[in-house]
């Protein structure tokens, strides 16, 4: 894609290319106009490195997020807040976990991170389990632990675990090829080095808060465990160490104002290229145009089951469904803005239209939220790339660019 920008379409005036240059600058003017921030306290935000090792990153740090087999660069990682309510997140026997038969021994093995710190677990005597108990309330949460077979290839999270209605009682983990023995939404992430990373999505019912919904039964022979993590959500974000207590990530935070903005936006006309992967189906904005006023001025994209291109001057100038988003996938959209002439497409598939509204008075470029939407509009997941053509492009041209 990088190839046709510039060519076919007229000079950009703004080009974050997040994935091939694993920076903010952009590249029509050398310079970095974004502000980006998220407080941090330790070393809780994390990404994948290009060797598919897990990295920390320090303090408004961005996090550029790789894919952990092939090495792709996936582009500027902005993630909404999240809080690992496992207190001990790579030692199984201290803080939060009880040790009950199952035999333990810590720094055994190098974990995804590159150190020597994971967790053999084997078969011991009695329950032959750890076990940890949530305090944290009811709702949808997400479990995701980092396994690896030593002599053993399985291991059995068990407890009060359930995906919406269907109780899921037990779930076997295949350390060897990353299988799971339920297919209730679980899923696995294939790491270096025979690491998996598996998700599982839980609901704890109301009054269950400080049930036992999180058991681990040691195998026959030992496996590798690190990084369990337990975050309330219907989808897993990056993965937050804790060693003594529960630790929240903060939310990165990423927007273009004042001149950094005026100096490329036109405000009667233009076409906002993106290419995403947005980890989750609700109202997460891939990018607000966003104007003085919070809800009274906007131009945003976001995936919420469909792919939403929504126009806000006052009230709804183009509120469309463009296409379908039933699951985590990287999607390219172009969304052209003008007086009574918008249009968005989707992978270069079918053009919407909208021949009627007006323009809203833009003052920032927001990345990964719509201000007016608060928390709930936060984005989770990469962004590869984000580009500003100071025209309406026409519709082919836009099908073309998204291709």
């Amino acid at each position: 894609m990088s190839a046709i920008h510039g060519v076919n379409y007229g000079a950009p005036t703004l080009d974050l290319n997040f994935a091939k240059n694993k920076s903010l600058i952009d590249t029509v003017t050398g310079r970095n106009l974004v502000t980006f921030t998220r407080s941090q306290t330790a070393r809780e935000a994390t990404y994948v490195g290009a060797d598919g090792l897990i990295k920390t990153a320090a303090a408004n740090e961005p996090r550029f997020d790789h894919n952990p087999t092939t090495g792709e660069s996936l582009g500027l990682l902005v993630e909404e807040a999240r809080t690992n309510i496992i207190v001990s997140s790579s030692v199984f026997n201290t803080g939060s976990w009880t040790e009950d038969g199952v035999v333990l021994t810590a720094n055994a093995g190098v974990a995804p991170d590159g150190t020597t710190t994971a967790t053999s677990v084997s078969q011991g005597t009695g329950s032959n389990r750890c076990y940890h108990f949530d305090n944290n309330g009811a709702g949808s949460k997400t479990l995701t632990v980092f396994a690896k077979s030593n002599a053993g290839s399985s291991i059995t999270l068990s407890g009060n675990l359930s995906y919406g209605t269907n109780s899921i009682g037990s779930a076997v983990l295949n350390t060897a090829n990353g299988a799971i023995s339920t297919a209730l939404g679980c899923s696995s992430v294939a790491f270096p080095n025979g690491w998996y990373r598996f998700i599982i999505p839980i609901f704890v019912g109301a009054g269950s808060g400080n049930s036992n919904y999180l058991s681990i039964t040691g195998p026959a022979s030992s496996v590798f465990l690190w990084g369990v993590q337990i975050e309330a959500g219907s989808f897993p974000t990056s993965y937050i160490p804790t060693t003594s207590a529960t630790v929240t990530r903060a939310a990165d935070v990423a927007s273009i104002t004042g001149t950094n903005f005026s100096s490329w936006y036109r405000q009667d006309e233009g076409t906002v290229f993106c290419q995403g992967i947005s980890n989750s189906v609700s109202n997460s904005a891939y990018w607000t145009l966003q104007g003085t006023s919070s809800n009274g001025a906007s131009v945003l994209v976001y995936p919420a089951n469909n792919l939403t291109y929504q126009v806000v001057n006052s009230s709804f100038q183009v509120n469309s469904s463009f296409a379908s988003y039933p699951a985590v996938a990287s999607v390219k959209t172009a969304a052209a803005i003008k007086l009574n002439n918008f249009a968005v497409v989707a992978n270069g598939g079918t053009i919407t239209s909208d021949t009627s509204g007006t323009v809203p008075a833009a003052t920032s470029f927001v990345i990964g939220n719509y201000l007016g939407g608060g928390t709930s509009y936060d984005y989770s997941g990469t962004i590869a790339r984000l580009t500003f053509y100071p025209t309406r492009l026409q519709d082919s041209q836009l099908q073309q660019l998204t291709k």
